[in-house]
């Protein structure tokens, strides 16, 4: 019976697997973010701080996981929380759709002055 039982990974080094997943997932969204010419520079910097912040989190939650499951759980959930930073924006195509429309509908001016009437 206990030639039956083959231990995994020791949860050190699952640790250091997962996190570098995580490390991994963090690198290719702020990558994803830096590219992003849609986005303005604070914009970007927003982002990539709450890449940054999740990745630092989800680190501290799989060195705070006590076995195999709980450092997976703590894996994939950082991974999300990642992926959901980069918020794309407007793509230029359409904002510059959006301002002609917007100007469009601004009153234009009168090219002659108005005339009063005396009467």
């Amino acid at each position: 019976m206990d030639a039956d039982h083959k231990p995994g990974t020791s949860t050190d080094g699952q640790k250091t697997t997962q996190k570098g997943n995580v490390d991994a997932e963090a690198k290719k969204v702020s990558d994803a973010i830096k590219a992003d010419t849609t986005l303005t520079t604070d914009e970007k910097n927003a982002q990539l701080a709450k890449v940054e912040a999740d990745r630092i989190k989800a680190n501290q939650n799989i060195d705070n996981a006590a076995d195999a499951d709980a450092i997976n759980a703590a894996e994939a959930n950082g991974k999300v929380a990642i992926d959901a930073d980069h918020v794309p924006g407007t793509p230029t195509d359409d904002y510059k759709k959006t301002k002609r429309v917007t100007s469009m509908m601004r009153p234009r001016r009168c090219r002659t002055p108005l005339r009063r009437t005396i009467r």
